[in-house]
């Protein structure tokens, strides 16, 4: 992941010293859940629970790099949680893991400069787990547990939960589609957007080869809502 990230940070450098681009450090939150099968949802509300929206942080940066007068090429690097919650009366599990991502998104932009724009964008994404949390209530009693990928060690006190790396896939493909809107202030111009997000990989994995397709199914499922403030640059 270290070596895309790089890639990705020279690819820009370089496209930087012909264009002029801008830069959006941005800031949100998310909510999100993980798509699973109807089977799995249905016994869920069986049980008596319910499946609300994990809620989570996002912060990064994007660049928009021209590509015409409305189009643009637009990558972004961000740190994202993601996770599921599953409620039962006054008892709720979650988890919320940490990725990050780097989004490649097609963007498109309505409206002259010193105005109120419009804009949009889809493209896909890929994220990289970093590690989480786990938390649980049981019986009024809140736990929380750190959430690392990797085996158990030998001295292992209780403290963290380990994810077995064969049983999970720490790689998230999937792709955003968004919307906003920018307004002039100062040098450059503040921005809102929302996006969802629609992961195609599963978080799931079946060392054994027994589960079947529908008990994998473990897809992030995200809706976010930044603000951001885009400052121009570069440029001949």
């Amino acid at each position: 992941m270290r070596k895309i990230t790089l890639v990705c940070l020279l690819g820009l450098a370089a496209l930087a010293v012909q264009a002029q681009f801008t830069i959006t450090p941005k800031v949100g939150v998310t909510a999100s859940t993980v798509g699973r099968s109807k089977a799995y949802n249905d016994g869920v509300e069986a049980d008596g629970g319910s499946r609300p929206l994990s809620i989570g942080f996002s912060a990064g940066v994007a660049f928009a790099i021209p590509v015409g007068d409305i189009f643009s090429i637009q990558p972004e690097i961000l740190y994202t949680q993601k996770g599921s919650k599953e409620k039962y009366d006054d008892d709720y599990f979650q988890s919320k893991i940490n990725y990050v991502e780097i989004p490649v998104l097609l963007k498109f932009t309505f409206g002259e400069e010193d105005e109120l724009r419009f804009f949009g964008y889809v493209g896909p994404y890929v994220g990289y787990a970093l590690n989480g949390s786990i938390i649980f209530k049981e019986g009024g009693e809140k736990n929380t547990l750190k959430s690392k990928f990797g085996d158990e060690p030998a001295n292992y006190t209780g403290d963290d939960l380990y994810i077995p790396t064969n049983e999970v896939n720490r790689l998230d493909i999937g792709a955003y589609i968004g919307a906003g809107i920018s307004y002039p202030l100062g040098p450059g111009a503040l921005s809102l957007e929302g996006r969802y997000g629609y992961g195609f990989t599963n978080f799931d994995k079946d060392s054994s080869g027994q589960a079947s397709k529908e008990d994998l199914k473990s897809q992030n499922r995200t809706i976010g809502v930044f603000l951001g403030y885009s400052i121009p640059l570069g440029g001949n």
